[in-house]
């Protein structure tokens, strides 16, 4: 069935989030995000604040909710993170960071940690202990599901570091290198990671016949207004074991000219990436070493006055990879084709766009918000007509959207149907912008004369028994808050013998953990550690519900006999009734 348009959008829900408001302190800001997760079943919401919202994406209903305490007293949290997901038969958890600021005038430094969260419970499974330095953007997790990497900015933002957590070791940092560790000169900070998730190749020198996930980023000096900065990725070996990382680097890719504090995007085979950064321009590597020289470069419009403004955002991207949209420094939307980086259309807005741009399914409309009065638009790809605009005032019944302000990413259901987004002040808003028709009847029902003469000779039925298509499920949770599981104090001394496997054996039961208790003595090295997996696993099955294997035989043998009893029985009832 064709996917329809409506001329406008209609309004699912807007509801204002527990504790925000005009008078409080948190809001959907800037690098937060109104997340919907892959699978459709909850809405994820970060606040600046560092709480965690999930929400009912039928009525906006909260579901659960996440409070993050500061580290010590006097200190305050911070969150500049949107939310990633991995999703998977034996894992389903999400993933955010906060930031510890100390208070004014202490020696002690800015630490970031993050915090893991059971889909779709919202049970905390963990909290890292913290790490120095402001995380940049977003952590993103490895297609296994068994590390998060990200990248975080230390001494007032001027170096940055590439760090490796274990997710089954309780966001353990397993390995971490700094800018300018190897040259001196590299010293730099970092923007946020992109990544793509099993890639055709990793389109550098090391990269060939290599399918594992890449990871790429810029460096952000200035804030993304430097003229001159270096591309960096990474990309584990294909000998890569899980366990040992003396072989893991990050790669020094290409010194370009410009810098950047947004995530590069990724085509879906991972042979092309772009980057926006400095003066207002895009970047394309189209099908050829991520190293070498740039593709195409696309300079448009630049903010009056001051033109070193770099754009706000990442694009967005056709499912196709044909085109990529986004937001100018100087308040204009623009279409790239992604060939040659050619302008298609470029429309003015009234104010900047600071979230990246959603695109249809289908790759027929492309929606974004205008930051100032959150004024959502909706546009035709290939031609650049507005297809419908609106305000505030038409998803929030006011008149009043003065500050109304919409800076955090937006996101859409996996059907293409439905956006959600957030303003400053907390308050968070569905809309469907699109459907799928019912079909019309094509035929009136007929009265055909039956085919056969009936009997009055009634047929025997012969019993047939029916194995259940899925057993019932015995794990759901009893609350949506979470409950307290104590971490393990010692680490094992035992080395492991084989390399963990990526899939568990059995479903595993979440259980959340507390944050840690004591703070880091020293900071995370770039030397991998020894140290074996923890006893102790956040995806480990309680031992309630694990049988052992003599327990699984008894009850093997069990149901052998009941089951062939149970066969003579229906077989004797089958007798009789004929």
């Amino acid at each position: 069935l064709l996917r329809k348009y409506p001329d406008e959008p209609s309004v699912l829900w807007s509801k204002n989030l527990p504790g925000t408001g005009s008078g409080n302190q948190e809001g959907v800001g800037r690098g937060n995000a109104v997340e919907v997760s892959p699978d459709d079943q909850l809405v994820y919401v970060t606040l600046s604040g560092g709480t965690l919202h999930t929400l009912d994406p039928s009525t906006g209903d909260v579901v659960a909710t996440h409070s993050v305490e500061p580290w010590a007293d006097g200190w305050s949290v911070e969150c500049r993170s949107g939310v990633n997901f991995h999703i998977s038969p034996t894992r389903k958890f999400a993933v955010y960071a906060v930031v510890d600021v100390p208070p004014v005038g202490s020696s002690e430094q800015i630490t970031s940690r993050v915090i893991a969260v059971d889909h779709p419970t919202g049970n905390v499974l963990f909290t890292s202990s913290p790490f120095p330095g402001r995380l940049a953007g977003t952590p993103v997790i490895t297609s296994d599901g068994l590390f998060i990497l990200l990248t975080r900015n230390t001494e007032d933002d001027t170096v940055g570091h590439f760090t490796i957590l274990s997710v089954l070791e309780f966001g353990k940092v397993k390995y971490t290198e700094a800018s300018n560790q190897f040259r001196a000169t590299d010293r730099a900070p970092y923007g946020p990671p992109g990544i793509v998730h099993n890639p055709e190749r990793g389109m550098f020198d090391s990269g060939t016949g290599n399918t594992n996930d890449v990871a790429l980023w810029a460096d952000s000096t200035d804030f993304g207004r430097a003229d001159d900065g270096l591309t960096r990725g990474f990309q584990f070996p294909i000998t890569f074991n899980g366990i040992d990382f003396n072989d893991v680097e990050t790669l020094r890719l290409r010194i370009v000219g410009f810098t950047s504090t947004n995530k590069p995007i990724f085509t879906e085979d991972g042979l092309n990436v772009f980057f926006t950064g400095t003066r207002s321009a895009i970047r394309g590597w189209i099908k050829q070493d991520f190293g070498g020289p740039i593709t195409w470069k696309a300079d448009v419009t630049r903010k009056k006055n001051d033109g070193l403004q770099p754009i706000f955002s990442s694009v967005g991207i056709e499912s196709d990879g044909k085109r990529v949209f986004v937001g100018s420094a100087g308040s204009t939307f623009v279409a790239l084709n992604t060939t040659g980086g050619d302008i298609l259309w470029e429309e003015l807005t009234g104010s900047v766009v600071l979230a990246a741009p959603l695109v249809s399914p289908d790759d027929k409309r492309v929606y974004f918000i205008e930051t100032n009065g959150g004024i959502v638009k909706s546009y035709d790809v290939k031609r650049g007509s507005l297809k419908w605009s609106v305000d505030c005032s038409f998803y929030r019944e006011s008149s009043n959207c003065f500050n109304a302000n919409v800076e955090g990413t937006m996101s859409m259901s996996s059907n293409g149907h439905k956006i959600f987004f957030g303003n400053s002040f907390g308050a968070v808003t569905a809309m469907r912008v699109s459907f799928e028709p019912t079909p019309d009847p094509t035929e009136l029902p007929t009265t055909a004369p039956p085919t056969a003469t009936p009997s009055h000779v009634p047929t025997p039925l012969n019993p047939t028994t029916h194995a259940p298509t899925r057993a019932p499920s015995t794990d759901a949770p009893t609350s949506l808050m979470p409950t307290t599981s104590i971490q393990p104090t010692a680490t094992p001394t035992a080395v492991p013998t084989s390399r963990p496997t990526k899939q568990p054996t059995v479903e595993p039961t979440l259980n959340p953990i507390p944050p840690p208790t004591e703070r880091p003595t020293v900071s995370p090295t770039s030397q991998p550690t020894e140290e074996p997996p923890s006893a102790e696993d956040p995806f480990a099955p309680s031992d309630s519900s694990t049988l052992s294997s003599s327990q699984t035989k008894s009850l093997d043998g069990k149901i052998w006999v009941v089951s062939i009893a149970a066969g003579i029985a229906i077989a004797l009832l089958t007798l009789g009734s004929l």
